[in-house]
């Protein structure tokens, strides 16, 4: 069978404040109801810090958990990681745009490891280390910043449509190999 049109998913999120030190927000997706999804979930984390210079540093990650053995693992790792890439540089684009200043020093640093196949994968993405900023607004630029992720992460939500596109091209494979 092939992948539905439209794929129901759970998001789960905590977001934790710690006092003038930052904000964490992680979130854990399960796709339901979709053949061969069943074998992974994938958990992101953005932490926000304010800096000694009054800026801001973010910093995102995510890993796929894989809970069963599958033969798409590389698959499903390859179509999530480019996602995911994709998807922090449109956040830091929108937080660039929300705060209207212009990020310094833009830089990305991918840290890659080979795990066996029930060990998670991760993938640490690092922009720039300050949004601009000064001491007097750094908490109200928390704050705003905060409101920036938990919408991008619903519109991360809504963009869930692009693994359909994954997961279909899983089942002809697996159907292909079947023959």
């Amino acid at each position: 069978p092939m992948a539905p049109p439209s794929a129901h998913a759970t998001k789960t999120q905590t977001c934790q404040v710690y006092g003038d030190a930052g904000i964490c927000l992680k979130t854990r997706t399960i796709v339901i109801d979709v053949p061969m999804t069943d074998c992974f979930h994938v958990l992101d984390r953005i932490l926000v810090c304010p800096m000694p210079d009054g800026g801001v540093s973010v910093t995102a990650d995510f890993k796929i958990h894989f809970v069963k053995q599958t033969i798409f693992k590389h698959i499903i790792y390859s179509t999530t990681k480019g996602d995911f890439i994709s998807w922090f540089d449109g956040l830091a684009q929108m937080m660039q745009d929300a705060l209207q200043r212009k990020l310094l020093s833009p830089r990305k640093e991918l840290t890659e490891e080979k795990y066996d196949s029930v060990d998670p994968v991760e993938e640490v993405v690092t922009w720039g280390d300050r949004i601009c900023g000064n001491n007097d607004n750094a908490l109200q630029m928390l704050q705003i910043l905060c409101m920036t992720l938990i919408v991008i992460q619903i519109v991360s939500f809504l963009e869930l449509r692009s693994m359909k596109e994954s997961i279909r091209n899983l089942e002809m494979i697996a159907k292909s190999c079947g023959k």
